[in-house]
């Protein structure tokens, strides 16, 4: 069980990092997204086969892009 301590300390985190919870968070909705659980996993259910094929190869290309973009950054010489 956590502690009020504890939920007291994740809230003000959250206030002094709101950049950094707003990351986390969408980084857990998009594993979720792919690997389903509970709720989510029944609802992925009722959805056509070929619909989230097609939804997870979307984000399959979007990651792909992404990771190329910070490739490209990489590459780049630092001034």
């Amino acid at each position: 069980m956590v502690s009020k301590a504890q939920l007291r300390a994740n809230r003000a985190y959250d206030k002094r990092h709101p950049e950094a919870t707003a990351y986390h968070r969408a980084r857990n909705m998009a594993i979720r997204f792919v690997d389903p659980v509970g709720k989510l996993a029944l609802a992925v259910q009722s959805i056509e086969p070929a619909q989230r094929r097609q939804d997870l190869e979307e984000l399959q290309d979007r990651v792909t892009a992404a990771l190329a973009a910070l490739d490209a950054e990489e590459e780049q010489p630092k001034k």
